[in-house]
């Protein structure tokens, strides 16, 4: 009986000091929205951007750039590929989508 406290023991110390030593994972949201890479974008006044950087937080657009992929900080954003597909802009508030067929 005494050996298995001794066990119970040895298996409790070598649990905790496992647990000291796992690494602790800092994970942060992107804190300026997703931005839509690759797009083709409407502007609705006739214009449009090819190859687009959209950046839309809060259902806001709050970045439009072409060929800006060099010079933004990625990190910043929730990525998503979006090569290929057509966005238009309606308004400030709203979006429309349409994927183009391959």
């Amino acid at each position: 009986m005494r050996n298995s406290f001794k066990l119970i023991g040895l298996l409790l110390a070598l649990f905790l000091v496992s647990c000291m030593d796992s690494p602790v994972v800092n994970y942060e949201e992107p804190t300026e929205g997703r931005l839509l890479l690759g797009a083709t974008v409407h502007l609705g006044n006739g214009e449009y951007v090819e190859n687009a950087a959209l950046g839309v937080k809060d259902g806001y657009v709050t970045l439009l750039a072409d060929d800006a992929v060099k010079k933004l900080d990625l990190k910043k954003f929730q990525v998503i590929d979006w090569v290929k597909n057509t966005i238009y802009i309606l308004s400030k508030r709203y979006l429309l989508q349409t994927q183009e067929l391959c």
